[in-house]
């Protein structure tokens, strides 16, 4: 694919992946969100390019895309369910910046958004979402939750589009480490839904004797497979030899090929304080709901608010719900003293 092709497309799957990171943030997805996607894919891909076997992102069809978008904004959102009590909490203020950080925090991201993107994938697929021109429309006896080997492959290999979301300036500057780098976090991300793919069999028969086997294969939740990400990834720092790049990473798999291996380059930055630059939103304005938990998040203190809540409520018949007034605890973090020393300090999230 030539650099002008690549102009071409990167607006265009920066556009989706960054449009599903800040619906999770805030807005869940919705039918316009999904039009004006489709609207920017028919933009960027005319008819002419769709017949390029090389343009894999204009191949896709809007079912796809809007996969693509589903997937990636779950993603996010099981993130930062699973991560709410961490001090980084799996938000960013601009996940354009964020993205394109080489630090672990934004390598984690880019294996979650992979997984689930290829969880969604398989999911459309196996439910009959997606358009009959996919391996999708060709099993037609595969249904509800259990999904052949074909399908988790077809989530594999469509979610490697992700690739492509390299700026053009990573891919043709020195920042093509970054873009390798990105890369291979993605790919840990489509290994780990891969390697959770479980046979199950089912026996049909008179008193168990089992006259004929059914097998199909299952997925874990995405939320499940982010968790487990969390739970057992190792990272280990980007160790460049000359002339030897691509075979580093193939070496950082082998030295701990029992575990999910992510690779950063740079030091995880202070969380404490908002940085733009970085991406950061800050701690300052964030829930907790005890001394311990305030700990954990807080950089500072935290504030003590009160308030009143509805609470003990029962219903009259007929018809009226009758409710006492409680007080309500809640802490949230103080501002931080944000200096260049404390914004330079940085403690490992992950």
């Amino acid at each position: 694919m030539g650099p002008s092709m690549i102009s071409l497309l990167a607006p265009l799957l920066l556009l989706l992946t960054l449009s599903a990171c800040n619906t999770a943030n805030g807005i869940w997805w919705d039918t316009a969100a999904s039009d004006s996607l489709h609207k920017q894919h028919a933009k960027h891909c005319p008819e002419s390019a769709k017949l390029n076997s090389s343009l894999q992102l204009c191949r896709l069809s809007g079912e796809e895309i809007t996969s693509l978008m589903k997937g990636a904004a779950g993603g996010i959102f099981d993130c930062q369910m699973l991560m709410a009590s961490q001090r980084w909490n799996c938000s960013s203020s601009d996940w354009k910046v964020f993205l394109g950080k080489t630090h672990k925090e934004a390598a984690f991201v880019h294996a979650v958004i992979s997984i689930a993107v290829s969880a969604q994938l398989v999911h459309d697929c196996n439910n009959g979402r997606l358009p009959s021109t996919t391996i999708c429309g060709t099993n037609p006896s595969c249904q509800g939750s259990s999904c052949t080997k074909e399908i988790i492959t077809y989530g594999y290999s469509t979610a490697k589009i992700l690739d492509w979301l390299n700026s053009p300036d990573q891919l043709q500057s020195m920042k093509w480490r970054q873009a390798l780098l990105h890369n291979h976090n993605r790919d840990v991300g489509r290994v780990v839904v891969k390697k959770q793919m479980k046979k199950t069999c089912d026996c049909n028969g008179i008193s168990a004797s089992c006259l004929e086997m059914r097998c199909y294969h299952r997925l874990p939740s995405t939320r499940e497979m982010v968790s487990g990400l969390m739970n057992n990834a190792v990272f280990l720092p980007w160790k460049e030899h000359r002339n030897q790049v691509h075979h580093s990473l193939k070496t950082v798999r082998r030295r701990r090929s029992g575990k999910t291996t992510l690779v950063f380059m740079k030091r995880s930055p202070s969380y404490c304080c908002t940085d733009r630059s970085q991406g950061i939103l800050g701690t300052e304005g964030r829930s907790c709901n005890s001394h311990d938990s305030c700990r954990k998040i807080c950089c500072s203190e935290e504030k003590e608010e009160i308030g009143l809540d509805k609470c003990n409520c029962k219903f009259i018949f007929c018809c009226e719900l009758k409710c006492e007034k409680c007080l309500r605890r809640q802490y949230r973090c103080k501002k931080s003293t944000c200096s260049s020393s404390t914004s330079s300090r940085s403690r490992d999230e992950l």
